[in-house]
């Protein structure tokens, strides 16, 4: 199991409106999740990120899990599934 809980994590789309309409542009093309943190990553607007990096303004990847990407919006954190939608 990841670091973060995923239990009660909203996914991208459970977001409330308000705050969905704010986010920047963001797409996963790639993850690449290993038991190794150092070892993962994602591609992310066609660029390579690892946990930590900003996405956007207001963006930040907290972690990478087997189920998707853990992003934190405006103080909020919310799941980007794997696959995307």
């Amino acid at each position: 199991m990841s670091a973060v809980s995923l239990a009660g994590l909203p996914l991208l789309w459970e977001l409330p409106y308000e705050k969905r309409k704010d986010l920047p542009k963001l797409g996963m093309s790639l993850q690449v999740y290993s038991a190794d943190p150092a070892s993962r990553f994602a591609i992310v607007n066609d660029e390579r990120r690892k946990e930590g990096d900003k996405l956007g303004e207001g963006l930040v990847l907290r972690e990478i899990t087997p189920e998707g990407l853990v992003i934190e919006f405006q103080g909020e954190r919310f799941l980007y599934p794997r696959g995307g939608r």
